[in-house]
């Protein structure tokens, strides 16, 4: 691999491996660039102690982000910029969670947990007393999801929740389809364990999104 040290006022700036530039671009600031553009800044804390590894993996296994450090327990942040958000592009899995679970802060610098209940991986939903061939979509979560009715003539369709909430859930629920959205529907019971939606008999094939809080 070809590298060279290029100088400035008789200064090393640059470290540079063919096309790719590792510079300090500021007193505490590494800059990597690569034909031209910042692909990464990596800033160094005054009196640092904690930091980030990213570690690898062979064929079959995860490769990892990881804070690593002298202290036994360490946290690691997520942070957009301005209004901007923190988007995960993939079904997300929590292996293991501990005390309060997710914290979550809103645009406005609010805190809020999601609980433990509702993040894990213990399983998925189901229906109860919702038709023939009724059927729950396979991304759906104590969170969120959808569901269809079956082909008969049920006034009733129950989800139950892969795992109870700690106190209550607060559902509601929306048409998605036409059949859905020609119904009269309604939350007709929701506890931390389940909740049902209630529309007239006959509903056949109605689907609806549904979307759930609570502690």
């Amino acid at each position: 691999m070809k590298y060279a040290v290029e100088t400035k006022g008789g200064q090393k700036i640059c470290l540079n491996f063919e096309d790719d530039c590792l510079f300090q671009a500021g007193a505490n600031t590494s800059r990597l660039q690569q034909n031209g553009a910042t692909v990464a800044d990596f800033v160094s804390r005054d009196r640092a102690a904690n930091n980030l590894a990213l570690i690898n993996a062979p064929a079959g296994a995860a490769p990892s982000v990881t804070a690593t450090g002298p202290e036994a327990d360490i946290p690691l942040d997520l942070q957009a910029k301005g209004k901007g958000v923190v988007r995960i592009l993939s079904k997300m899995t929590m292996a293991k969670l501990s005390g309060a679970g997710i914290v979550v802060a809103d645009s406005e610098g609010d805190l809020s947990t999601v609980n433990e209940t509702v993040a894990s991986s213990g399983g998925s939903p189901s229906l109860s007393g919702c038709g023939e061939d009724a059927s729950l979509d396979e991304s759906s979560s104590n969170r969120a999801g959808s569901f269809t009715t079956g082909w008969n003539n049920s006034s009733t369709c129950t989800l139950i929740f892969a795992k109870a909430w700690k106190s209550a859930a607060f559902c509601t629920v929306t048409p998605a389809n036409a059949v859905a959205a020609n119904l009269r529907f309604f939350i007709s019971a929701q506890s931390a364990a389940s909740f049902t939606t209630g529309f007239p008999p006959g509903a056949k094939r109605a689907k609806f999104k549904y979307v759930c809080g609570g502690d």
